[in-house]
């Protein structure tokens, strides 16, 4: 195929995704929230448009209630408290980013940066796999977007898709700076950009902090045939670029939080000691990473990496290894349903890319495969070894969703063999292909139904919760602020974190002639009038909502 046709054929491919994402973002609540994080971070965005990106702090209304701040919002919305101010603990490059087309679109504008983002790494993967020599490059950004969990962030407001297209744009060029194909020559300067693009990818999630380290190994491990220079020279190039990019984010934090990692590190992993969140339940976060939460996790490793290694190892095994990847990804998909937590964990969110490995070792002669795969090996064990937790509400490992990119490649690079015409159980090999791709497609569907379910539950709790006749909001739930986040700047918003701190925020109500109020919960819906009628607070219940919420109307009695 001529590289013409074969980039009308990526361009296609990646339209076609791209008007997929777009159709199911049409079907979505779009003026909802998918998570939590996801309202800390409208808030954060909010806060820019409001100072008209002339300050980073958060403003907090709460303060006209009660100028100390006892009763503010603002802590459960992940933030962090400098010089008499506070700031969102998130990305603000992210925070930057989406503040323009949010300011132009409203909520619809949430949904412009991951979406572009995703499609640029769907192309940049495209041409990773032609890097490989590889043929019919189309297929990267079906399977790549369709298949593994990549698609999702496509439609959700985070910041994992910006960073996933950074590391991709890394690799891609560190790999055209070897210089592998069609003869050509090493470049240089690609290099530097490889570790410019690494490094930033850390300016939007803490754990691609991982991609400088892992783009480093990965090159070192290619340089044998590598036309780049020696491995020195590169390593030496993309650790220039790194420092370009990490250097300046390392000074915003220590001028912002006052410390080099930034206020999320901080927060997950506490000061000043970093050891025990460093090492607490490693195994534990390895399996939800890896295949889910589930005490049997290991029984379902220890499949996965029998699988692997016959596949590896016994060319024979191959494409029956390839049949019990499809069964067991069949398997999974008719036997939970979507809102199954079985579904976070990377073998069974993205069973595709269990392939990479044998993708590896067919094509380990190639630098360009080395480097592919040495960098996703470091960065996944990088971020296994130091993720402060599991991934919370998620599809698929969102920690690791850089990997994806260079995993499905390699993934395709061994499907390609697997169906070559003198391969060994060709015909078993391409029936449980399609069955594994079909299963993988399966997955993703559900996490899109799992997305709009929780969209729906999202919105439902800010309308009951806005509908209210009462002015004022009261909640003692810890995620109660972030799912009220839309109604931050519109309705004031007082957070309970403590029991103790009913009686002074009664005394408070009062000394405000504040009659009435909407109480939002997550107290056990018979018990919660009970447990305010000794501060002479009367309360009806108005609905029960999603995650044991309730809305109550409240009177303050005389």
């Amino acid at each position: 195929m001529s590289a013409g046709r074969g980039a009308m054929g990526v361009a296609l491919a990646v339209l076609l995704v791209g008007a997929i994402y777009v159709g199911l973002l049409s079907l979505l609540p779009r003026d909802s929230l998918w998570s939590g994080d996801q309202g800390a971070k409208l808030v954060q965005v909010v806060s820019l448009l409001r100072a008209r990106l002339t300050s980073l702090a958060i403003p907090d209304p709460s303060l006209a209630y009660e100028p100390d701040g006892l009763f503010s919002a603002l802590p459960a919305l992940y933030t962090w408290a400098r010089d008499g101010s506070r700031y969102s603990i998130f990305s603000y490059p992210h925070a930057l980013a989406t503040a323009p087309p949010f300011f132009l679109l409203g909520y619809d504008g949430l949904y412009v940066v991951p979406l572009l983002a995703t499609l640029g790494t769907l192309t940049i993967s495209a041409a990773l796999a032609a890097r490989l020599e590889l043929r019919s490059v189309w297929a990267v950004p079906l399977l790549l977007g369709l298949a593994t969990p990549l698609g999702f962030y496509a439609l959700v407001f985070w910041e994992h898709a910006l960073a996933t297209l950074l590391v991709a744009g890394a690799l891609l060029a560190a790999i055209d700076a070897s210089g592998q194909t069609e003869g050509a020559s090493g470049r240089r300067w690609p290099l530097v950009l490889a570790g410019l693009l690494a490094g930033m990818a850390w300016w939007f999630r803490a754990e691609a902090l991982w991609a400088g380290p892992a783009l480093l190994v990965g090159i070192a491990w290619a340089s044998p045939g590598w036309r780049g220079g020696t491995a020195a020279g590169s390593m030496l190039r993309v650790s220039a670029g790194l420092a370009a990019a990490l250097g300046p984010l390392v000074l915003f934090n220590l001028a912002l939080y006052g410390t080099p990692l930034g206020a999320q590190v901080a927060a997950n992993f506490g000061e000043p000691d970093l050891a025990p969140g460093i090492t607490a339940s490693r195994l534990q976060v390895a399996g939800d990473l890896l295949v889910g939460p589930s005490q049997w996790w290991p029984v379902w490793l220890g499949a996965w990496l029998g699988a692997i290694l016959a596949a590896t190892t016994a060319p024979a095994l191959r494409p029956w290894a390839v049949a019990g990847l499809a069964l067991c990804a069949a398997g999974g998909l008719l036997a939970t349903q979507p809102y199954d937590l079985h579904w976070t964990g990377a073998a069974n969110a993205a069973t595709l890319i269990l392939l990479a490995p044998l993708g590896l070792r067919l094509y380990h002669a190639r630098p360009a495969a080395r480097l592919l795969g040495g960098a996703a090996l470091v960065y996944t064990v990088g971020v296994l070894l130091s993720a402060p937790n599991s991934g919370g509400a998620q599809w698929g490992p969102r920690y690791l969703l850089p990997v994806l990119p260079a995993a499905a490649v390699l993934a395709l690079a061994a499907a390609r063999r697997l169906i070559a015409p003198a391969a060994p159980g060709r015909a078993l090999a391409a029936g449980a292909l399609l069955i594994l791709i079909a299963a993988c497609i399966g997955t993703q569907a559900r996490g899109v139904e799992l997305l709009e379910r929780s969209l729906a539950d999202n919105q439902r709790i800010v309308r009951v919760v806005n509908a209210r006749p009462a002015g004022l909001i009261i909640t003692d739930a810890p995620f109660g602020p972030q799912l009220l986040a839309p109604l931050f700047f519109e309705r004031p918003i007082l957070y309970v974190q403590r029991p103790e701190f009913w009686p002074p925020l009664r005394e408070l109500l009062g000394a405000r002639r504040v009659d009435a109020f909407t109480y939002l919960t997550n107290q056990p819906r018979a018990e919660a009038p009970a447990r305010l009628a000794p501060y002479a607070i009367g309360c009806e219940l108005v609905e029960g909502l999603a995650y044991g919420l309730s809305a109550f109307d409240c009177r303050i009695e005389p």
